[in-house]
């Protein structure tokens, strides 16, 4: 897999903090039937945006997806760390679906999930499509293409114990 990194710095002078934008391109490797993008340890962000420019495959049985763990996956494991769904089709690339997951206040061995999906306007599989995750303190918005298709707010997600 390749990884190409350019970063920079500028001044927010509106906030009065600096603001950091990266920008990160990284290619998929085949392996089998299968196309993977590993990005551990390459990426990490807690607010802004973060694009990805796919193609989505097609076909019967097939589930492809753009999507991300929590950096502390390796020390809590699935679901404490947290997952974003970006975008998943199944089978054909006429409808989306995005979602967030975390553990329960219960059992964080016990997931719960909110999603949104639906009519995607166009066949994500005809041709590239750029899936978006915007990130803001209590805010998540997934957009294709610049059109939200999911938005989930914390105030909304059920308490968990790092709450």
């Amino acid at each position: 897999m390749a990884t190409q990194n350019d970063q920079t710095e500028t001044a927010d002078t509106r906030a009065g903090r600096k603001r950091h934008s990266a920008r990160t391109l990284i290619s998929a490797t085949a392996i089998g039937l299968c196309v993977v993008a590993v990005t551990r340890d390459k990426l990490f962000f807690e607010h802004g945006l973060i694009e990805a420019r796919i193609k989505m495959p097609a076909g019967q049985v097939i589930h492809p997806a753009f999507w991300m763990l929590g950096t502390n996956l390796g020390k809590v494991g699935w679901p404490a760390a947290g997952e974003i769904d970006i975008i998943e089709i199944v089978n054909i690339g006429l409808e989306f679906h995005n979602a967030i997951h975390g553990p329960t206040e219960a059992d964080p061995a016990v997931e719960w999930k909110q999603s949104f999906d639906g009519p995607a306007g166009t066949d994500l599989a005809a041709d590239y499509h750029v899936h978006q995750l915007y990130r803001e303190p209590g805010l998540i918005k997934i957009a294709i293409d610049g059109v939200v298709r999911g938005q989930y707010a914390k105030a909304s997600a059920p308490p968990t114990r790092a709450d």
